[in-house]
C-alpha cells in the first residue's frame, strides 16, 4: 500500500487504514477530555470552579457540549460513510479503473434531501439540571457558612 489510496489499489485496504487511523485520533480525542474533565474536577474544589461549571452546564457550553458535539459527530461520520458505501457500491477488494469508477458514478444520481443531515443535538434540561443544582446547593452552603462565621466573630468582639 502506498499510504494514500491511488486506483490501482483496493479499496478495502484504503478504509481499514483509515478506520484504524479514526480509532487512534478518536481515543487520543477521548484523552484529551478526560484530561479537561480531570481537571474541572480539581478546580470545582473552588467556588470559581464551581460557578464556572454550573454556568457552562447551564448554557451548554464547555467540555460538556463538547463532548456531546464529539459523539453527535462520530455518529453523523458513520451515518455518512454507510450513506456513501450504499449510494456507491463500488468493489472494495478489486483495484478499480476509471472505466468501472466513471460508470457507477455516471448511473448513480444524488439527491440531496437523501444525504443524512448533521444536527448537533441538544442535550436534555433533565440531564443538565442535577449538576448544576448540584453545583448551586454547594455554593449556596458555602455562603451560609462563611456568613455565619463573619457574624459570630462580629459578636464577639466588640467593635468600639
Amino acid at each position: 500500500m502506498s499510504g494514500r489510496w491511488s486506483p490501482g489499489e483496493p479499496l478495502l485496504r484504503a478504509f481499514e487504514a483509515h478506520q484504524a487511523w479514526g480509532r487512534v485520533f478518536q481515543a487520543w480525542q477521548d484523552s484529551k477530555v478526560a484530561q479537561v474533565k480531570w481537571g474541572r474536577e480539581i478546580a470545582s474544589f473552588s467556588p470559581a470552579g464551581l460557578l464556572s461549571e454550573a454556568l457552562e452546564r447551564t448554557v451548554e457550553s464547555g467540555i460538556t457540549h463538547y463532548e456531546n458535539f464529539q459523539k453527535s459527530a462520530r455518529r453523523y461520520q458513520q451515518e455518512l460513510a454507510s450513506y456513501v458505501d450504499r449510494k456507491y457500491p463500488l468493489d472494495k477488494v478489486s483495484p478499480l479503473n476509471r472505466e468501472t469508477t466513471d460508470a457507477v458514478i455516471a448511473r448513480t444520481k444524488l439527491d440531496f434531501e437523501s444525504i443524512p443531515k448533521f444536527e448537533d443535538r441538544q442535550a436534555p434540561l433533565s440531564d443538565a439540571a442535577g449538576p448544576v443544582l448540584r453545583s448551586a446547593a454547594i455554593l449556596a452552603l458555602i455562603n451560609v457558612v462563611l456568613f455565619a462565621a463573619a457574624f459570630v466573630s462580629f459578636l464577639r468582639y466588640d467593635v468600639r
